[in-house]
């Protein structure tokens, strides 16, 4: 084995999910802060409030910064020029803070509002509950495609909602790949070793939500081509008759 270039190829790997972990931790100090409180708190009550404190700021904080390292992700599957990534992000962050806030405030409620559901309905009916379960699973990866979009295509806020469904349904398989391969990493980095949650996951992550989305939308505009032509062609047909 030739060691130089496989090592070359690990350095290529890993640079670009390395510099998307970077700058996603960098626009989450807060949530650095908060979690290193959780770590180190020594009452229930001092946990609670850092973990409510948390799930406040995710508008805020924590959606526009995946909205931005998504835009970094999107830039480096489509593109094989070099260029920098956070000035790359700092201009979709700019861009796209508003909008990923607001976004950010419906995925946060929704998520606030299956939670509750959960814990009204887990006592009550056990299918509830698992359906409930299943949602607060799902809804995260709803949205990181949601998120996707945003970066992607400018479009009226309820598009994005309708536009993300279509794609789950119109390509069910690309979307579940996405899920299994996010799960299964985040799983193994938690069995081997936990940290490379932290190190690696952010940036693995968004590569892969963007690797599959646009996957989908790439299917999707040569399906279009394909109907386009063949409209086309069918026009030409009657012309001619």
């Amino acid at each position: 084995m030739n060691w130089v270039k496989f090592s070359e190829r690990v350095v290529k790997w890993l640079t670009p999910i390395l510099l998307l972990t970077v700058i996603w931790w960098l626009f989450n100090l807060p949530d650095v802060f908060l979690a290193l409180m959780i770590f180190t708190a020594h009452r229930v009550d001092s946990i609670r409030i850092a973990v409510l404190t948390m799930i406040v700021l995710m508008p805020f904080v924590t959606i526009p910064a995946t909205t931005g390292v998504l835009a970094v992700a999107r830039k480096y599957e489509s593109s094989s020029d070099a260029f920098s990534f956070f000035k790359f992000f700092l201009k979709y962050y700019r861009r796209d803070y508003l909008k990923s806030m607001m976004l950010g405030l419906i995925n946060t409620l929704v998520l606030a509002i299956c939670y509750i559901s959960l814990q009204y309905y887990a006592s009550l009916s056990t299918i509830i509950a698992i359906l409930f379960y299943l949602l607060l699973f799902l809804i995260p990866f709803y949205f990181l495609v949601l998120y996707s979009f945003l970066v992607d295509q400018e479009l009226k806020v309820k598009t994005y909602f309708s536009n993300s469904l279509f794609l789950f349904i119109i390509h069910p398989v690309n979307m579940l790949t996405m899920i299994a391969n996010i799960t299964v990493i985040a799983l193994l980095f938690l069995v081997i070793f936990k940290p490379l949650l932290v190190i690696l996951f952010p940036g693995l992550c968004t590569l892969i939500v963007m690797r599959y989305f646009k996957k989908s939308i790439d299917k999707e505009i040569e399906n279009k081509n394909k109907q386009a032509a063949a409209d086309n062609n069918s026009d030409k047909q009657q012309i001619k008759n």
